[in-house]
């Protein structure tokens, strides 16, 4: 796409930020307010079409302060398009530049994370592929806010009108992300909200140690890598896995692989966990984190030894870690089938059950590693004009948003489709 061309009527594109096999990302002007933002661009000729469906997710989600919000879906010149709020630089594109983030960023950073994945979840979705590429910070004022981000593999987990949970089922293919993906998932089990939830445990280990445990492993194909991968987090116990972190680490691994197949998860705990563990080591959620004053680092010593006179009775597991190797892979991912889903959707985004810009199989492959985002942007925030809140008192959250900001949102979408 060459920059300077118009879309929707008002976006016009400025440059090219990434792409991948579900096609290229770029950043793109609104002519009307001089905003930028993300626009993801797919081929109507591309196999693997993704577009509707995480557009479809993301207008379910639209308002919650923790994903990205969505400005447009359509398909124009051949072409699928979504654009979203502007976003910047992933964990992971964090991580390979500073190697590991500190006991404190982690802890504050559980709570954001752990908020998107729950609200996810009570929109009746589950993630599928919780990893440090799917968490992105804001730009300017936003660096300090977290979103959840790439909802193309979400699933509905459960029936949005009864509740009614996903009969369990196994014999499945892995969805997601190898490294950090459950023990279940690998096992072949369908993916539930404890997945997601065990996934986030891993991405919190990998964050402060910078590595994990099977990470590295020697393999020839694809197939030997995820039964190498399953059978190391099988045999590593969980006190070897949280070797050298706060006790709380542990125990919310033993609460997550504790929950039953369609149990619901006791997410206010889990907050509560980190939440005193941060106080009792003395600190606050002043969301200072190193990406924001460049002290990414500093050694962790002063937080170990705060620790180990915490007065909660934290202290830092000690026993052996026996295997310690390094690996690095791509996500690869099997399709969903919700015939019933992609009804919702086209009525959500006025598709018609005929139009051929509307993919009914959503089987794609999901080695869209973007070439550029790495050492770039990938999605980076603007400031949103939309007032969100959200009440935590419970484990279900509450979010409230200004009427009037939510039809001027849809009138935006509206006049940029016509």
């Amino acid at each position: 796409m060459i920059p300077g061309t118009k879309i929707g009527g008002c976006f016009i594109i400025q440059k090219k930020i990434g792409s991948g096999s579900f096609g290229q990302i770029y950043v793109c002007k609104d002519s009307r307010n001089n905003k930028n933002y993300a626009m993801k661009i797919e081929s109507l000729t591309s196999k693997f079409r993704q577009l509707a469906y995480e557009a479809y997710i993301y207008k379910i989600l639209n308002g919650f302060p923790n994903v990205p919000h969505l400005h447009l879906y359509k398909s124009e010149k051949e072409q699928n398009i979504l654009i979203v709020d502007l976003l910047g630089k992933s964990l992971e594109s964090i991580i390979s530049t500073y190697k590991k983030i500190s006991l404190k960023t982690v802890i504050m950073l559980f709570e954001p994370m752990i908020n998107s994945i729950q609200y996810l979840h009570q929109r009746n979705f589950i993630h599928r592929d919780i990893k440090p590429d799917n968490f992105v910070v804001g730009l300017g004022s936003k660096q300090s806010q977290l979103y959840l981000i790439d909802f193309g593999l979400a699933k509905r987990f459960r029936d949005p009108l009864t509740l009614q949970h996903m009969e369990f089922s196994d014999g499945k293919k892995l969805t997601g992300t190898a490294r950090y993906a459950s023990v279940n998932v690998l096992s072949g089990i369908e993916p539930t909200r404890r997945d997601d939830l065990e996934s986030l445990g891993y991405v919190l280990i990998y964050l402060l140690n910078g590595d994990l445990p099977w990470t590295g492993l020697s393999v020839t194909n694809s197939k030997d890598k995820y039964a190498k991968i399953r059978e190391c987090k099988k045999n590593i116990s969980l006190e070897e896995l949280c070797y050298g972190l706060p006790i709380e680490f542990l125990e919310y691994f033993k609460a997550i692989r504790s929950l039953k197949y369609d149990e619901e998860p006791k997410y206010n705990e889990y907050r509560s966990l980190f939440r005193n563990l941060l106080i009792n080591l003395g600190y606050s959620y002043d969301s200072d984190y190193e990406w924001i004053n460049k002290s990414l680092n500093k050694p962790d010593s002063d937080c170990s030894k705060m620790l180990l006179k915490s007065k909660s009775g934290s202290f830092l597991l000690s026993s052996p870690v026996s295997v310690k190797v390094h690996y690095q892979e791509s996500s690869y991912g099997a399709g969903s089938d919700f015939e019933q889903q992609m009804n919702d959707l086209k009525k959500l985004l006025n598709v018609s059950s005929s139009s051929e810009h509307f993919s009914e199989e959503l089987e794609f492959s999901r080695n869209d590693i973007l070439t550029e985002s790495k050492s770039n942007s990938y999605y980076q925030s603007i400031p949103s004009s939309t007032t969100s809140s959200y009440s935590l008192g419970d484990d279900n959250l509450t979010l409230s948003e200004s009427q009037s900001n939510q039809s001027e949102r849809d009138s935006l979408l509206i006049r940029c489709q016509s």
